[in-house]
């Protein structure tokens, strides 16, 4: 396995899709946020809208539903899109909710799911899973990657993920970031999209490994997608998921 960035990883891409990922169904396709339009809302100026921060620019956004920063190219039907996926969008919301709202979950080391989700916190956290997974596919496609194939068959119900490692974490940097608004009076809460790290096979010919995280305030959840790896131990099946602590942002 060898770790390629940037123009290295182009002969390993696939191009845009002209299907559905999820469902192999042809015919147009939808955009999915990259954060829920909820987070989104949330966060909305009336004057100033958002602010989108990438890796050499800051952009104003005017629309939380359809501008192009907050949202990936199209990848998926809209059945997959809008229908199938209607629990996990709701398990995820559920999930933002609470981490947006508990600045007390600095000093714990555990979430505890059934807090978030009450007694069916065993369905709704392996939905949140699922809401991970289709951001995982969403943002493979949208660079040009092929989606692993168990992806889709997690999605369609599969109990385990068992080639993508996800974990539970809380960042210090995006603590200290929302600690020093507080002081300064200002709500410095937002959403972030770590930048992705990859690896490929040459003998393969193929990307091997693709792994980034998302975060709200300052809780996410990192996943890692290796090709034929069945140990992973992630965090769904626990109904207190371990919060790793993230010292330092990763690298880009």
């Amino acid at each position: 396995m060898e770790f390629l960035s940037g123009a290295d990883l182009d002969r390993y891409k696939v191009g845009p899709p002209v299907s559905c990922w999820w469902c192999g169904k042809s015919g147009p396709l939808t955009r999915e946020h990259k954060f829920k339009k909820s987070d989104l809302s949330r966060m909305w100026d009336p004057v100033d809208g958002l602010v989108w921060g990438g890796e050499a620019q800051t952009r104003r956004v005017r629309s939380a539903r359809k501008s192009e920063q907050v949202r990936f190219a199209a990848s998926l039907c809209s059945t997959c899109n809008n229908e199938s996926s209607q629990p996990f969008d709701v398990a995820y919301e559920k999930f933002s909710d609470h981490v947006w709202h508990n600045s007390g979950l600095w000093r714990r080391r555990f979430l505890n799911m059934a807090d978030v989700y009450g007694d069916d916190w065993r369905v709704d956290v392996l939905n949140l899973a699922r809401y991970v997974a289709k951001h995982i596919g969403c943002r493979m496609a949208h660079e040009g990657y092929p989606v692993p194939p168990s992806i889709p068959t997690f999605l369609n119900g599969g109990g385990r993920l068992n080639d993508v490692e996800m974990v539970l974490f809380k960042s210090r940097p995006h603590y200290e970031l929302y600690r020093m608004g507080m002081r300064d009076g200002i709500d410095s809460r937002g959403l972030w999209i770590s930048p992705a790290n990859g690896a490929v096979s040459r003998s393969r010919q193929q990307l091997s490994m693709y792994s980034s995280s998302l975060i709200v305030n300052f809780v996410g959840v990192m996943y890692r997608w290796e090709h034929a790896k069945e140990d992973v131990d992630p965090f769904y099946v626990y109904q207190r998921g371990r919060l790793h602590l993230r010292h330092r942002l990763p690298e880009v």
